[in-house]
């Protein structure tokens, strides 16, 4: 069901699909219900969080109210700390984003993935007109080493492509061609459904590379 959940985060981000990201959290639990495993073996957080990121705020709710309900439940730090991310991309699903701001902060702190709220306040600080609050989310998040291959998975290629559009729009064309350049190396070998992203950013690079210095 973890796997499951962080797949679904990658199918949502990566392919901009929510109906088959739900439907990957779906399949997962008909295989699996949660009322089968023991409460300390669910992991609602990560199913909340990936449902609120799959467009679907209100099961993700249904999660997390069951979860705080369930004194059998997994109430670690570490856990809790998940819960507490998905209660903020509810909260950024739902437009709530000053909301979200604050939640996501208290979720990056003390969380031992360096990285994994960045994202998601790079989206809500973009989503409230704060452009270089979000370049430098994004900045942070993809030039910080991470272990957490499931957040690259989702977030990476977009970190990159996005900055590139970032620094492009701030008439930064060298630091665009070099975001731009690393989501090309990225994805220069990725399937026939993801190589117009690539094509977008090479000609962006070469719309770039030919401009006149100024």
């Amino acid at each position: 069901l973890l796997r499951a959940a962080r797949r679904a985060v990658v199918e949502r981000m990566v392919l901009d699909d929510p109906i088959y990201a739900r439907r990957v959290l779906e399949e997962a639990l008909g295989r699996f219900p949660l009322e089968t495993l023991r409460p300390l073996d669910r992991p609602y957080g990560h199913l909340a969080l990936a449902y609120a990121a799959a467009d679907d705020p209100q099961r993700a709710r249904e999660l997390i109210a069951e979860y705080e309900a369930m004194p059998e439940a997994d109430h670690s730090r570490d856990a809790e700390q998940w819960g507490g991310g998905a209660k903020a991309v509810i909260a950024l699903s739902e437009g709530r984003l000053e909301e979200a701001i604050t939640e996501l902060w208290r979720f990056d702190d003390e969380n031992e993935c360096y990285t994994c709220a960045h994202p998601w306040l790079a989206s809500a600080y973009e989503r409230t007109g704060q452009a270089d609050s979000a370049r430098i989310m994004l900045e942070y998040f993809v030039e910080v080493p991470s272990w957490e291959i499931w957040y690259d998975g989702g977030h990476l290629a977009h970190g990159y492509l996005r900055l590139g559009e970032l620094y492009e729009e701030r008439g930064e064309r060298e630091k665009a061609i070099e975001y731009y350049g690393k989501f090309v190396d990225l994805w220069e070998d990725a399937d026939p459904e993801l190589q117009p992203w690539v094509t977008e950013a090479r000609d962006a690079m070469g719309r770039l590379s030919a401009e006149p210095q100024e």
